[in-house]
């Protein structure tokens, strides 16, 4: 399954549309939380990997490409990271 899910994510990464990588992260992270999915080879490695790549999927690459779609539709948003916590004194997003 793992291979699989690998496969259908690369196949997603044919582009250079922001968007449409973000549809490719999402279905890999939903390929790979999948439950009863059978591991060939050594069941070990796989799940480390498999917690490798949710884990970097959700906390960053998933959130960064949300950001870069939002900041393409014309959607500031600051919510992404450090950004959020910094004080914009004097900044108005909407010059």
């Amino acid at each position: 399954w793992l291979d699989y899910c690998c496969y259908c994510h690369d196949m997603g990464y044919d582009t250079h549309d922001q968007a449409e990588l973000l549809k490719a992260d999402l279905a890999f992270l939903e390929c790979l939380e999948r439950p009863h999915m059978a591991t060939k080879g050594d069941i070990q490695v796989a799940h480390v990997y498999k917690t490798m790549c949710t884990s970097g999927l959700r906390s960053i690459l998933i959130p960064y490409r949300q950001h870069l779609v939002k900041l393409k539709s014309g959607q500031l948003y600051l919510g992404f990271g450090w950004l959020s916590n910094m004080k914009w004194k004097g900044w108005n997003p909407q010059k």
